[in-house]
């Protein structure tokens, strides 16, 4: 029997409990990053899941930022990084969001995203499952 792209997901996330505090289970993607089938497919299976329905990918700092350039690469749309508050040196607009831990704000140049456009917003939700942010502009 062939495996999922769920089940290969689960099985090269390492996973670390109790961090970065206690009761977090934290899903480390590197290990996925690093194995070239499981990054391929994982591409892939974005890539084809949402085909056609956005204009261009938002990577959500850090680890949002490789699947998402792959995706737009292999899309052929453009990337847009989504910061943490205040690595961005154009103007921005921000959003603050909490996470289970505290919270954090992110920020997107102003003129990244054109008006009405459809984004294909890429994180690492899976690490703590805490991000879900509407950054509103688009």
């Amino acid at each position: 029997m062939t495996e999922s792209v769920e089940q290969m997901i689960d099985r090269l996330c390492a996973k670390i409990p109790d961090h970065p505090e206690p009761g977090v289970l934290f899903r480390d993607l590197t290990p996925l990053f690093a194995d070239g089938d499981g990054f391929k497919r994982t591409v892939d299976a974005l890539t084809d899941a949402f085909r056609g329905q956005y204009d261009c990918v938002a990577g959500v700092e850090a680890r949002g930022f490789m699947i998402a350039a792959a995706v737009a690469y292999a899309s052929g749309v453009g990337i847009v990084p989504v910061r943490k508050k205040g690595k961005l040196p154009r103007e921005t607009i921000s959003q603050q969001y909490n996470l289970e831990y505290g919270t954090e704000t992110l920020e997107i140049h102003t003129d990244d995203v054109p008006r009405g456009s459809r984004v294909l917003v890429l994180d690492d939700v899976l690490a703590t499952g805490a991000r879900s942010v509407r950054l509103r502009h688009c």
